[in-house]
């Protein structure tokens, strides 16, 4: 007998659980025989406990919510009323069934069918349900937490019955879901439980955003419920999707909103050479500021604030460019910066665009060094940014003086450029090839022999438009008449920060002039209008991106930038002519100036020669 009531309670075991839906017996009528239903202590929210094998114990109860007289809970606490004649059996889930057929106060269970002697009567009244025995009644006893028949009842708590209602019902137990991965790692997973009852079809469960994958992708409404659902987060950048649990058979549906961050770290050489746009990213190394730019600034004549700093590791780029045909380094020849000296640094712009976020860059100086590890953010990889999500720390590193490359208008055009070298003996001139670094993303630089023509900057050489007809620097001339700046004057919104410009937003650069400044070189993006989040940025070299419109944003250029001649042009690359000569208005050649009106004629040692007029 004991073996065969072991396998019964097995069996019970195995069976397959589902929750269910009960609501409140109201009226005799609504008694169902052979039905399901809890026998409830309202006050308490507990339940007869009726998945227990043994009933009659103290904490026999199981604690439920009571909303609006509905209770949905899991299917195994109920118990079968059976109408036999004008009385009931009360079968518990778990096999066997209550009464006390005697006076006092007590609880028998057996698995077998009680005989008549051992019925209960039940009664649905106003406020509470009649369980009965002989001269006994099941209600709840407060203090030992337990149903049972009590003899003097009037001592316990009254019971209502709630019977089991076939009702459709689907639930989750997430709302939302955050995974977090970090670049090297395995893909994060994470679960969330469908909770299902009565329902006539089955369940599918998709998620729209392929950076997400759910298993299983359905579940049949026989399944046991509730039923796990994991969801794996693949992207390589954050990511959000809703996930989506439908059985349209009985038109229910519940969603799930699973976001997913995507964490990288590495130094900033790494970040841009491998890592995806709007990748949440920490840079590992430590970066040197160059230069901030803080609070309001005017642009195309309005005040916008403008929150933000560039910075580089003291590492080699990336994209370094090297002199691979031999050809004559420019700038070097020239004088003015050697090819082993310029800086092939990673550079990044920081950024900050909501200004109440935004003191702590007025901590930062020129020179000053950020601790490692401590700037975070998301990574914009089309113009080499970072958005930071929190304040990096400045490094116990101390500060140093900032070193800026050198740089004119042919290094933001191709390596390799074909201008003109004389011989200083015979003046003749031969084609020769000219190498050019080339600026980096977000760079600053120090920008020299800028000459403004009205709408762009050009190299100050001769050309085939006669701008400075015969000009040659130090011997060599560039015959590209098409040799000019690509530079749009604020399209977009945060570029040339320190433009010069009048009360209308015009410039008040002097056409023919020259100019040096330290400036920032970036790229033409166009405008996200349809973004509201969109915040405007210009970066990216050509040669990482494959833009070849480029901004270059002047950060400092005043009227007080420029020399104020092309002889002093010149004179900037530290030359002294070798001789000077002074003709008066009739012509006349003195090594001494006239009184008045002179033509100063300076000749220099590679053959240059320049004139200007003064008045003594």
């Amino acid at each position: 007998m004991k073996r065969v009531l072991s396998l019964l309670l097995a069996l019970v075991a195995l069976t397959p659980l589902w929750a269910g839906t009960y609501t409140r017996v109201e009226v005799p009528a609504d008694l169902e025989s052979g039905a399901k239903y809890l026998i409830v202590y309202e006050t308490g929210s507990v339940i007869f406990d009726g998945s227990l094998t043994t009933l009659d114990a103290d904490n026999n109860c199981k604690s439920v919510t009571i909303s609006d007289n509905t209770i949905e809970v899991d299917d195994k606490y109920y118990f079968v009323i059976t109408k036999t004649d004008n009385m009931y059996t009360i079968q518990s889930a778990s096999g066997y069934y209550i009464y006390w057929p005697v006076q006092g106060s007590g609880l028998e269970t057996s698995t077998s069918e009680c005989p008549s002697s051992r019925l209960s009567s039940v009664s649905i009244y106003d406020d509470y349900a009649k369980i009965g025995g002989l001269g006994n009644e099941l209600r709840y006893d407060t203090v030992n937490m337990r149903f049972r028949y009590y003899a003097s009842y009037s001592k316990y708590q009254t019971i209502r019955l709630y019977k089991r209602q076939t009702v459709p019902t689907l639930k989750v137990s997430e709302e939302s879901l955050t995974l977090t991965k970090k670049r090297g790692e395995e893909d994060p997973m994470t679960t969330f439980d469908v909770t299902f009852w009565d329902l006539t079809g089955d369940i599918a469960i998709s998620c729209d955003n392929s950076n997400f994958t759910v298993s299983p992708s359905s579940i049949s409404s026989s399944a046991e419920s509730p039923q796990t659902v994991t969801v794996t987060f693949t992207g390589t950048a954050d990511a959000t999707g809703t996930i989506t649990v439908t059985d349209e058979t009985d038109g229910l549906t519940k969603k799930v909103v699973v976001n997913g961050y995507y964490e990288a770290s590495g130094t900033l050489k790494t970040i841009e050479a491998e890592f995806d746009d709007e990748t949440q990213v920490t840079v590992a190394d430590e970066l040197q500021v160059m230069w901030v730019i803080s609070g309001t600034q005017t642009i195309n004549g309005e005040t916008v604030e403008v929150n933000m700093l560039f910075a580089r590791d003291l590492a080699q780029s990336n994209y370094y460019s090297t002199n691979e045909r031999g050809a004559t380094d420019y700038l070097d020849t020239c004088g003015v910066q050697k090819a082993n000296t310029v800086t092939q640094n990673n550079w990044v712009a920081l950024t900050v665009m909501d200004a109440a976020n935004a003191e702590w860059i007025t901590k930062f100086q020129v020179g000053d060094y950020i601790k490692a590890g401590t700037i975070t953010g998301t990574y914009y990889a089309g113009d080499y940014s970072i958005k930071l999500m929190s304040e990096p720390e400045k490094s116990e590193t101390a500060a140093t003086t900032a070193v800026y490359n050198q740089y004119i208008v042919p290094n933001f055009f191709n390596n390799y450029l074909t201008g003109q070298e004389t011989d200083e003996t015979t003046g003749e001139k031969t084609d020769k090839e000219f190498f050019f670094m080339d600026p980096k993303i977000c760079e600053v630089a120090h920008l020299q022999w800028m000459m403004w023509n009205g709408s762009t900057f050009v190299l100050p050489t001769s050309d085939a438009q006669g701008l400075n007809k015969g000009v040659v620097v130090n011997g060599y001339a560039l015959e590209a008449p098409d040799l000019a700046l690509n530079w749009s004057l604020n399209d977009n919104g945060d570029g040339n920060f320190g433009m010069p410009t009048d009360a209308d937003g015009n410039t008040t650069l002097q056409t023919n002039y020259c100019y040096e400044f330290m400036a920032v070189n970036r790229a033409y993006v166009e405008a996200d209008v349809e973004d509201p989040d969109w915040s405007p940025r210009r970066s990216a070299p050509r040669r990482a991106s494959g833009v070849e419109s480029f901004v270059v944003s002047p950060l400092n250029v005043t009227a007080s930038s420029k020399p104020t001649s092309l002889d002093d042009v010149l004179d900037q690359l530290g030359r002294e002519p070798i001789d000077v000569t002074y003709y008066n208005i009739a012509g006349q050649a003195s090594t001494e100036p006239y009184d008045g009106f002179n033509i100063v004629v300076k000749r220099y040692s590679d053959g240059t020669t320049t004139s200007t007029k003064v008045i003594k």
